[in-house]
């Protein structure tokens, strides 16, 4: 994943552990430091895939793991509008469900 801060004349390097993005969702509220989560997908020859979620602060700078609750297996993300207040991502599960998840964790 690259990033820039001059509106494209530049890029860097700021995550390359994965092999491909399904959803990236970001913090609509417009500070210098927003909330970015990531969604990746690593398969392999079997067709086995493996989603982990990864999470930045500091509008991609840093990427950490973002660990989910036992059992819940990602497909979807969804950011709270009021997430500066109430800090919820929503995640779809693989098995339909929609949960809410404290992103200040």
């Amino acid at each position: 994943m690259y990033r820039s801060d001059d509106g494209g004349r530049n890029w860097e390097v700021v995550f390359s552990g994965f092999s491909a993005v399904e959803q990236l969702v970001h913090a609509a509220d417009g500070t210098q430091g927003r909330s970015i989560f990531l969604l990746t997908n690593i398969g392999d020859q079997t067709g086995i895939s493996e989603r982990t979620l990864y999470r930045s602060n500091d509008s991609g700078l840093i990427w950490q793991r973002f660990e989910l609750p036992p059992g819940i297996e990602p497909i979807t993300l969804a950011i709270s509008p009021s997430f500066a207040q109430d800090g919820l991502l929503f995640v779809g599960t693989v098995d339909g469900q929609v949960v809410a998840l404290s992103g200040n964790s």
